[in-house]
């Protein structure tokens, strides 16, 4: 697999640790269209999933993203969009999804584990540094597409 490729796919991975579905909706809107997420209707559906997931990650009911539930769904996607990116770039299936799930697992844990050691660090808000987390999953998703440049 090509060096950018890997990058994409691992920083993709480690954005769909932070949020699950972020990497899906900038591939949908800032990628060229690919399959199934081509249509409007496709794109409409992954940008309601992660703006619902921005909005729920804030709720103080929320379970941890750490728990089998929220980590089992970060993982499958991190693996799914690995699998998406190096297939269409016929490369080796099987990297793209190690990269994409071990890219998950990593964001998961690195968002989760900052986000609490700010908090009780500086004694602010978590809402702070759950919004700073989405503007960071954002940056880094949107620069993994087009700074890397998307093939």
């Amino acid at each position: 697999m090509e060096p950018t490729l890997a990058t994409r796919v691992a920083l993709l991975g480690i954005v769909t640790g932070m949020r699950t579905f972020v990497p899906f909706a900038l591939l949908a809107w800032l990628a060229p269209p690919v399959g199934w997420m081509a249509t409007i209707w496709a794109r409409i559906v992954i940008t309601l999933a992660s703006a619902s997931e921005l909005v729920l990650d804030k709720l103080p009911k929320t379970p941890s993203r750490l728990k089998p539930g929220g980590m089992a769904g970060r993982v499958t996607c991190g693996g799914l969009m690995g699998w998406a990116l190096t297939a269409q770039a016929q490369g080796p299936v099987w990297l793209g999804v190690t990269l994409g799930v071990a890219g998950a697992v990593g964001g998961a844990f690195a968002g989760n584990k900052l986000r609490g050691f700010l908090g009780r660090t500086t004694g602010k808000p978590d809402l702070w540094f759950a919004l700073s987390e989405d503007v960071l999953a954002l940056a880094i998703g949107a620069w993994a597409i087009l700074g890397l440049g998307a093939h």
